[in-house]
């Protein structure tokens, strides 16, 4: 009798190691973590003008990206969210805030911020030279 009830709570025991081994596996755990994209995951739909979304009821255009002069840039070893950091989902707002330059130039980023230009921008001059 007492050994059928220590091989009820060994098996209870080990259910409950197997479920938080599971729970604790990367492949398993449920995680907050932004899954990263590439920026080929990007292109897919921003260089097609076929794709649309429905705004306000209307079909409107994707932004499109023009790729050709890009390949030869410096940036070309970046994926689009390396720059574009506020972007979280594949399938995104059109509402995204603009490129953070700052979070690799640095020291270009607080001279612009304060040039008149960047004072200006930050004052709501959609106009002001960036």
């Amino acid at each position: 009798m007492n050994f059928s009830r220590w091989q009820n709570n060994f098996r209870s025991l080990a259910l409950v190691l197997l479920v938080v081994f599971f729970a604790a596996t990367p492949g398993f755990a449920a995680t907050n973590a932004v899954e990263k994209f590439s920026s080929a995951d990007c292109l897919d739909c921003h260089t097609d003008p076929k794709n649309t979304r429905i705004v306000n009821g209307e079909k409107v255009a994707l932004a499109l990206f023009p790729t050709n002069g890009f390949k030869k840039s410096v940036h070309s070893a970046l994926d689009c969210i390396d720059c574009h950091d506020g972007i979280k989902e594949l399938v995104h707002d059109k509402n995204v805030p603009p490129p953070n330059c700052a979070s690799c130039h640095e020291k270009e980023g607080k001279d612009y911020a304060g040039s008149i230009h960047g004072m200006s921008h930050k004052m709501g001059a959609s106009g002001a030279a960036q």
